[in-house]
């Protein structure tokens, strides 16, 4: 029962245990059979796949019908949410992109297949996680063959039928059983592909050579570093010279359309009056809340935090207010004082000589269908098993409780202070002593709870506490407000926005996507991601409201799809940089020129020679200079002993020379070279293969536009 449970409330999270790209999808061809093509305008449709238009209402539509399937009629919140237009927009990746790849090569998974996923020693990964223990990564002793120390296929497959025959769990076992698919369709695929992927002989070869000749040379560097950019000289026409020259590069490809804004923050925070009224009003309520008799009812009518009673022992508490709680009577009142951004009364209302930490073991039955008496009955029998049968608690725990965390330690809760757990339990672990066995329904049903230790009793005090945060009155968010609007409606072009932002601190947000949900620094700014992508470069927008504070954007720069223009902030810097770097390198080039030698270079250039030793071609970086690539090609491929031409690299200009040459002794053979060949290509299969086929279809992801 505890696996089923287990299963159950795990399989609705399935998509993260399948791979980064290939979620969770509908298997067959029939996910989008009754809803034909998704036609609607540019400014209804949520994504584009292999050409297919699929709308906003059709979207929602099937997100609906997940949230059905998976909770049924049960209220879910914004993140689950997002968690089912994930997987929804997955499974419509997989139908719409690698169901046509699977087809294409007739691939299939038959009921005798998916039959011995499940009860073979060695089943699904995807099944094999929920009969594994998370902690040590072992099987589970309930679900192990004795003999072998390894799942066991048939009890596996009983616990499966288990699941099939609850209502409850059919449901979820459906889920389970399409990524058993995936993962079948997937392996399938992706072996495949692995197989037509190899390494020669002579490739093999190469590579033994590449890694084992080591070769040391002597050289002279001067950093680029060594010279001020100040001293550097350089038109707009260099400026295009190399973006045309390079512009095809990695770097100025702009995958995915972005946008750049600058926003000025204008901060709620509470002001003079704000935190005097507020101290005020807690005050009034202070002889009050000294003769109220019912503290609970107090707290909760009066308490910005209305369940805040709790014991609490020497030092606990900020030491004027510590010492007056535990110096005077019960029913005394503390306060107001400030504390983590609240002002507070603090009541004593009792004082015992309290342990504060518990170490205790439980077993919880849930009560099924209402069906109280159930679970009370088979609490009560275990029970009685333990204390007049002598039956050992963790057994029992491990074949009974229904909290999977802890029934696979035998029940064992560990150590946990006062208030950690919820209420009823807290207090039956608290009020009992070491060796008690106790019964106590909470939310999650009945549980058995066997104390085993206490930590020494010491003097605490129970307290209640009446609390207020410390913040902006209504008055000052529309101050703030009328300011920022203001500040909007009298700045409305960007040269005004930053000549009047200057003085107020502008900060600057980049590279921000369709989707994001977030932009960094800015917390609840899906709503500003919204609106840069539907405004015009140049606007300037309303105030947004965030936590704490009201923000007014500009759109500075939109970054388009494709070849980024050099007029953009970040190539224009970058190409700058690399021009400089340029003019530096021909600088210093010409300080060599008619060089007979190292030392006479070094005499040029006021440096020294230096060595370095036993590198080889496939080594990636050089000892203290890190990634020179050109260097090391240069030192690997220069006849011994001569003056190679000057070296342009990443960090300045070399000249080198090759003093000496290891040569490996061959190999019998390189088979170790080739299998690691052969590895390195096969393993980027899974991703890279996924990543050109959502190109090849061209898919466009505009869901940021609507959430």
């Amino acid at each position: 029962m505890t696996m089923l449970t287990k299963i159950r409330n795990q399989s609705a999270l399935l998509i993260g245990t399948i791979g980064v790209a290939m979620l969770l999808f509908i298997l067959g061809g029939d996910f989008l059979r009754n809803s034909g093509r998704f036609f609607g305008t540019a400014d209804n449709v949520v994504g584009i796949i292999n050409g297919q238009e699929i709308t906003y209402q059709d979207f929602e539509r099937m997100v609906q019908n997940e949230l059905l399937q998976l909770y049924g009629t049960d209220a879910v919140d914004e993140e689950t949410r997002k968690n089912v237009r994930d997987r929804v927009w997955a499974k419509l990746l997989n139908e719409l992109v690698m169901f046509k790849e699977f087809n294409k090569l007739g691939l299939s998974v038959s009921a005798e297949e998916l039959l011995y996923q499940i009860k073979s020693d060695n089943p699904s990964p995807i099944l094999a996680q929920y009969f594994i223990d998370p902690k040590t990564g072992q099987p589970l002793p309930q679900f192990t063959n004795p003999q072998t120390g390894r799942l066991d296929g048939e009890k596996i497959l009983a616990a499966v039928q288990n699941m099939i025959n609850n209502p409850e769990g059919e449901k979820s076992w459906v889920q389970i059983e399409q990524a058993i698919k995936l993962d079948r369709y997937n392996t399938k695929y992706n072996t495949l592909i692995k197989k037509g992927l190899y390494a020669t002989n002579k490739e093999a070869e190469i590579d033994y050579f590449d890694k084992n000749n080591k070769y040391t040379f002597d050289y002279v560097l001067k950093f680029y570093a060594d010279i001020k950019d100040e001293e550097i000289q350089y038109s707009e026409s260099d400026l295009k010279k190399y973006y045309n020259e390079h512009k095809h590069e990695p770097f100025f490809q702009q995958e995915q359309e972005t946008r750049k804004i600058e926003y000025v923050v204008f901060k709620v925070e509470p002001t003079v009056n704000d935190v005097k009224k507020i101290e005020e009003e807690i005050s009034a309520l202070k002889d009050a809340f000294a003769n109220a008799e019912n503290d609970s009812l107090f707290v909760y009518e009066n308490s910005d935090n209305p369940n805040s009673i709790y014991w609490v022992k020497e030092g606990m508490l900020p030491a004027d207010v510590d010492s007056l709680i535990f110096n005077n009577e019960k029913g005394f009142v503390a306060g107001p004082y400030e504390d983590g951004g609240y002002f507070k009364l603090a009541k004593k209302i009792d004082e015992q000589m309290k342990s504060d930490s518990v170490k205790a073991r439980h077993i919880l039955v849930k009560i099924q269908n209402g069906d109280t008496a159930k679970a009370q009955n088979l609490i009560d029998s275990l029970k009685t098993l333990i204390q007049k049968k002598n039956a050992d608690f963790a057994e029992l725990a491990q074949e009974f409780s229904e909290d999977f965390g802890s029934a696979q330690d035998g029940g064992d809760l560990g150590w946990f202070t006062e208030g950690q757990m919820v209420k009823p339990f807290n207090d039956a672990c608290f009020n009992a002593d070491p060796g008690d066995l106790v019964t106590v329904t909470t939310q999650f049903g009945i549980h058995l709870i066997e104390v085993l230790e206490k930590t020494a009793p010491h003097k605490q005090a129970l307290v209640a506490f009446v609390e207020r945060k410390i913040e902006p009155s209504k008055e000052t968010y529309d101050k703030v407000y009328k300011d920022a609007s203001a500040f909007s409606i009298n700045n409305p072009t960007a040269g005004a926005f930053k000549t009047a932002g200057n003085e107020l601190g502008i900060r600057v947000a980049d590279n921000i996507k369709l989707g994001d949900k977030q932009i960094p620094g800015i917390p609840m700014s899906g709503e500003i991601v919204r609106w840069a992508f539907k405004a015009e470069k140049g606007t300037v927008s309303e105030p947004f409201e965030v936590e704490g504070a009201f923000i007014v954007a500009l759109l500075s720069e939109i970054k388009p799809e494709g070849t980024l223009p050099l007029e953009t902030d970040v190539v224009k810097q970058y190409v700058t940089q690399q021009v400089i770097k340029q003019k530096k390198a021909e600088k210093i080039k010409s300080e060599l020129q008619g060089i007979a030698s190292l030392e006479d270079a070094a005499s040029k250039l006021g440096k020294k020679v230096e060595t370095i030793e036993d590198i080889t071609f496939a080594s990636y970086t050089l000892p203290a200079l890190g990634s020179e690539l050109k260097v090391i090609g240069t030192a690997c491929g220069i006849p011994l002993n001569k003056i190679s031409e000057p070296v342009d690299d990443n960090k300045g200009v070399y000249v080198l020379k090759t003093t000496d040459f290891k040569e490996a002794q061959p190999a019998p053979n390189y088979y170790t070279n080739k299998f690691q060949l052969e590895k390195i290509l096969q393993n980027r299969v899974e991703y890279e293969v996924f990543t050109v086929l959502e190109d090849l279809a061209n898919v466009k992801d505009y869901r940021g536009r609507f959430y």
